[in-house]
């Protein structure tokens, strides 16, 4: 419900309605769990956590709790609807608890599976809405063959350069649309910069590289200035999840600094692959 005060004179509204579940002939109503307001793109929203508890013995097997996350804002007209955009995204609504995934011809070999729902209080929800939606894109899309449909991006707040840059990754799932941060590149001093981004194979696995760098600025660095750089590879992993190989991540060679030193006036290079050609030649004569 929404009452406020239109020429003096109060106005209720009944704004949405959330209905019983029903899971096994039982209906449980919804319940709030968390109500607050917060800006998406300098536009003031209201969210409400909606779950609806699931009965083990009703569901046959499956306990928990359904969740959905509704938003609402002001349309041109004033009146406050639903944000399908915020609606219809797909990581704000899920399922926490677990299920069993019955094999008909052998029980015993059924599987216990448990899933989470990561968006369920008011402080995860506003992290997840800040780098999803309050980021900006810098750089990309890039189109991936990693995943259907799939595509990378890089986000940053369009504010200031104390924030970090997400590292994105977008791919259809059995006809969903999946939205995954794959990494944050964190500020040192100043804001990341992605100089590169390519693909290319090792031993014949698909790899994503960045090369990302930093400005160094003498009064915060110690007399340098230039860039400090680093490289990041990823690539799936067992579970089909792009994720960063941490021999390429831990290589020494693969982060260092170019630009000199005004301390003692001289150049100073700790770092060669700055571009994408260099990197491709390293990493084809040593992995």
């Amino acid at each position: 419900m929404l009452e406020y005060n239109h020429n003096g004179k109060i106005k209720k509204e009944i704004i949405d309605q959330y209905e019983p579940d029903s899971g096994g002939g039982f209906y449980t109503p919804a319940t709030i769990q968390s109500v607050f307001t917060y800006p998406i793109q300098k536009k003031n929203h209201i969210f409400v956590i909606v779950s609806w508890d699931i009965d083990f013995v009703a569901s046959v097997g499956k306990g928990g709790s359904d969740y959905k996350i509704y938003s609402y804002t002001k349309d041109q007209n004033g009146n406050l609807k639903q944000d399908e955009n915020l609606m219809n995204d797909p990581q704000l609504s899920g399922f926490d608890g677990s299920y069993t995934e019955s094999n008909n011809e052998d029980h015993d070999k059924d599987i216990d599976i448990t899933e989470s729902f990561n968006l369920n209080n008011a402080e995860k929800l506003k992290k997840y809405l800040e780098q999803t939606y309050n980021f900006a894109i810098i750089q990309g899309p890039f189109e991936t063959t990693l995943y259907s449909k799939g595509k990378i991006y890089f986000q940053a707040q369009e504010s200031g350069y104390q924030t970090p840059v997400n590292f994105i990754l977008e791919y259809n799932q059995d006809g969903q649309n999946k939205k995954v941060i794959i990494d944050q590149y964190k500020p040192n001093h100043v804001a990341a910069e992605i100089a590169s981004v390519f693909t290319y194979s090792i031993h014949q696995k698909p790899y994503i590289f960045t090369i990302v760098k930093w400005s160094a600025r003498p009064d915060t660095s110690n007399g340098r200035y230039g860039y400090f750089y680093k490289v990041y590879g990823y690539t799936k992993n067992q579970n089909d999840n792009l994720k960063l190989d941490q021999k390429i991540n831990n290589d020494p060679k693969l982060k260092g600094f170019i630009g000199a030193n005004q301390y003692e006036v001289k150049e100073e290079i700790t770092f060669k692959y700055e571009t994408a050609g260099k990197l491709k030649k390293y990493l084809n004569q040593k992995y």
